[in-house]
């Protein structure tokens, strides 16, 4: 009985152990993957963050060439007016 009682209270103490471990290893999987998690959020935002600009910088160079756009028209204008031509001999 003696004997048989400590090989159960061994046997016990190793699953107790194993338990242990693998409570170990999933706990630092875990902590793991929430730091992988917390790389990929930060790696996201920093992301969206540059696509954000780069819309902006896009807008801004589109406003940029209606301007000149608008402002190459007036002088096509102004050269026609003050030389007499129509607008298509005043392009040339």
């Amino acid at each position: 009985n003696e004997g048989a009682s400590r090989l159960m209270k061994t046997d016990i103490k190793e699953k107790k152990n194993e338990i242990k471990e693998t409570e170990n290893r999933l706990i630092h999987r875990e902590q793991s993957m929430d730091r992988r998690d917390e790389m990929f959020q930060k790696r996201e935002s920093l992301l969206d963050e540059r696509e954000e600009k780069l819309q902006d910088k896009v807008l801004k160079i589109q406003n940029d060439q209606a301007e000149v756009d608008k402002l190459k028209q007036e002088q096509i204008n102004e050269l026609a007016k003050i030389s007499g031509l129509d607008k298509e001999k005043a392009k040339d």
